[in-house]
């Protein structure tokens, strides 16, 4: 017997594990325990550049997505633990270890990229090996029926009693959307508009301006349009107290008044020349007048934001080349509920919004103005310019960008840190664990439904044999890549897609 082939004592073994590192053919082994600090230092460097660029929500936010899909594997893990299967390893995030440790059977740790969490439960299926053959007993594959069920099941329930959960507290601190037809609340706030003049705020109810009633929001644009350019009264009701605001109504550019600037679009709202700023319209015409067929440099608000653009003056339209602008989107008005009444009507909101998610999510991939939305790569084509129903054209980005389509975790990321506050970010929260819940259902491998169905088929066909029916995994494996790898394809294409609507 050579010396290779003398069996170690257990002390050996143990200290062979704990090694710092090994050496097998030249390659550098790393221990199954403790911590790489280098990896730990740069997670930590990551999370903190995190909280200067992105602020509170979008670290609200990706520590709640994380938390949701940890809870999720933790679901499959302590069901398959009470089912009698063997967990050998539970990590949160992918990638590079950064660190683990072992309780009982199972190694737990964490690794580099915190974006997710896994469990792996021995013998899935009949290619899944195991080392020790008297495991076998434990496996996936040889437990009941029910139990493998309720295993996989595990994973998605959380997230419908995490949603669950998350609508009591959101209904108990924000209160109960009111419908539309009792009146509207501020949704968005337009930068260096009336509405932020004002001092204006998201949930804000506007009842009335200049004594004119606009608890009807469709009647909201033709009241604006009589006092274009006037300081008027807005009065609103915050947190159940009425106020009183003054503003000037401001101004935003018509099809007519867009046609007379090269670089001015429909809907701008232009707030300085050179420099310089103009109260309103006629301030900037003014200016123009004078600088026909030149170029100049405006101040100008569009996408929420202020840019300074490079235009030329063709022309200065003057009659009806503006509209009244407030500010402000229809947002939802909610109603205060105490905590026993959000308990009661969670479940209730919680259906709702599982109901439009299951009539809208499907639309996205089996339409075609929904595969119109997600292939839609604009950054790589050069369209004709989009045109209004005057001829004007439009500005290229809100000619091409639709909120409706599929996003990735950076659109998700960039949605929560636009958000104006907390209540809004945890409503996302809840139906970002709703969309999570249910799409993990859906009866394909490698999804979580497609496990049950797989589970359910194979608890079928043994009725009809003497022994248990056992699916053979290798003819599944092509569904299986060509299912992913359509998940993976719409991903990357959502990420692309969000770095170009969000990022460039």
């Amino acid at each position: 017997m050579t010396l290779q082939d003398t069996p170690r004592s257990d002390e050996q073994e143990l200290l062979a594990e704990s090694r710092f590192s090994d050496h097998r053919d030249g390659e550098a082994i790393e221990p199954e325990t403790g911590i790489v600090w280098s990896r730990f230092l740069v997670l930590l460097g990551l999370l903190a550049f995190l909280v200067v660029i992105g602020g509170p929500n979008m670290l609200v936010f990706l520590g709640a997505l994380v938390g949701a899909l940890v809870i999720h594997e933790a679901g499959h893990f302590f069901v398959a633990r009470w089912s009698g299967m063997k967990v050998t390893e539970y990590f949160i995030g992918f990638g590079p270890r950064i660190l683990s440790f072992r309780r009982g059977e199972t190694l737990y740790g964490i690794k580099a990229l915190p974006f997710g969490a896994y469990v792996r439960i021995i013998g899935m299926n009949n290619l899944d090996g195991i080392e020790n053959p008297a495991d076998e007993p434990r496996t996936y594959r040889k437990a009941a029926w029910h139990k493998r069920v309720l295993t996989i099941l595990a994973g998605p329930a959380t997230h419908f009693v995490m949603a669950l959960g998350l609508m009591v507290v959101f209904l108990a601190v924000q209160g109960a959307p009111v419908p539309e037809d009792e009146g509207w609340g501020i949704g968005v706030v337009v930068p260096f508009s009336a509405a932020e003049e004002a001092g204006l705020q998201t949930f804000d109810q506007v009842v009335g301006i200049d004594g004119n009633d606009t608890t009807d929001f469709d009647a909201l644009s033709g009241i604006i349009s009589d006092v274009s350019g006037q300081e008027v009264d807005i009065d609103i009701i915050r947190n159940g107290e009425p106020q009183t605001f003054s503003a000037t109504i401001g101004e935003r550019l018509t099809a007519s008044g867009a046609d007379g600037y090269s670089g001015l679009y429909i809907g701008d709202l232009v707030v300085g020349f050179e420099g310089a700023p103009v109260a309103n319209y006629d301030e900037f015409a003014t200016l123009a007048e004078g600088r026909i067929g030149e170029q100049v440099e405006v101040d100008v608000v569009y996408r929420q934001e202020l840019h300074t653009e490079l235009i030329t003056i063709n022309s200065v339209p003057r009659v009806d080349a503006v509209e009244g602008f407030l500010g402000v989107s229809n947002g939802q008005l909610f109603e205060h509920l105490d905590t026993g009444e959000a308990f009661a009507q969670a479940p209730g909101e919680v259906g709702a919004l599982i109901s439009e998610i299951a009539e809208r999510t499907p639309r996205l991939v089996t339409s075609v103005d929904g595969l119109r939305s997600l292939f839609g790569l604009t950054a790589f084509d050069d369209p004709e310019p989009a045109v209004s129903n005057e001829g004007v054209e439009l500005r290229p980005f809100d000619a091409n960008f639709d909120e409706n389509r599929p996003v990735s975790l950076i659109g998700l990321t960039a949605i929560a840190n636009t958000l104006e506050d907390l209540n809004t970010v945890l409503f996302l929260i809840i139906l970002v664990n709703l969309f999570f819940g249910m799409f993990n259902l859906v009866p394909l491998l490698p999804l979580d439904g497609g496990h049950i169905l797989l589970a359910t088929y194979e608890r079928i066909r043994s009725f009809f044999s003497r022994e248990r029916y056992e699916a053979d995994a290798a003819k599944l494996l092509p569904l299986t890549y060509a299912v992913a790898g359509l998940l993976l394809f719409i991903s990357l294409i959502a990420m692309v897609r969000d770095i170009q609507d969000f990022v460039l």
